[in-house]
Formats: structure tokens, C-alpha cells, sequence
């Protein structure tokens, strides 16, 4: 493992499917996070990891029922299925605040792995 890099994981566990991937975060990723962050706090739609040919994440607010879901869709670009996973999540109120402050701690501590400067 490169010393810049981050272990992660994205875990799905529903009634109907649970699932986890292990991911390995680079510091760009940390700074792409922070802008899904700022396009669902525009409500807008936030892609996360998708320039690399990895698992990709795709959160959106659920616009047909204004009820403080969001869809995530998860897929998983490594290996030859392509398997694709999408999941309706109803975040906790302070969801999105919460994120901004995660990462904004995670900023102050690891500027490095964070890539902020």
C-alpha cells in the first residue's frame, strides 16, 4: 500500500442485500469527495470516484418524493460483471452536515492524505 493511500469500504446491507467492497482511497478522492458533498447540498447529483476504473458511487436525492431520501447507486467497475446496485437510503436529518464536518476533521488531521495544502 502506497503511504498516501486510504483503506475504505463500502457497505450495502438492506432486508433484501448486504454486500461490502474493500476500496482504496488516493487523495484526489478525498477532495472529490467534498464536492459530491457540495452538488447534493445543491441538490444536485454527486458521482464519486468515477474518473477511475474502479467502483463508483452515485448519490441523488430522491426528486419524486420530496421525503429526505437519497438513492445511492454503487458500481463496481473492477472485474468482468460490471454488477450495478442501487439502494433508496433515508439519511439521518444532519446527514450532509455531518459529512462536511467528517471531512473537514479529516482535513485538519491529514492534510497530506486529504490533499488539501
Amino acid at each position: 500500500m502506497n503511504p498516501t493511500n486510504l483503506e475504505g469500504e463500502i457497505v450495502v446491507d438492506t432486508e433484501f442485500v448486504k454486500g461490502s467492497q474493500k476500496i482504496w482511497l488516493h487523495p484526489d478522492d478525498i477532495e472529490e469527495w467534498g464536492e459530491v458533498l457540495e452538488a447534493l447540498d445543491g441538490e444536485e447529483i454527486g458521482c464519486w470516484m468515477e474518473a477511475a476504473s474502479r467502483t463508483v458511487l452515485t448519490i441523488e436525492w430522491d426528486e419524486e418524493h420530496d421525503d429526505g431520501y437519497i438513492w445511492v447507486t454503487i458500481k463496481d467497475r473492477v472485474g468482468g460483471c460490471l454488477p450495478t446496485l442501487r439502494v433508496r437510503v433515508e439519511p439521518d436529518q444532519y446527514w450532509l452536515d455531518d459529512q462536511f464536518d467528517r471531512l473537514a476533521r479529516f482535513r485538519e488531521v491529514s492534510p497530506k492524505l486529504s490533499g488539501a495544502q
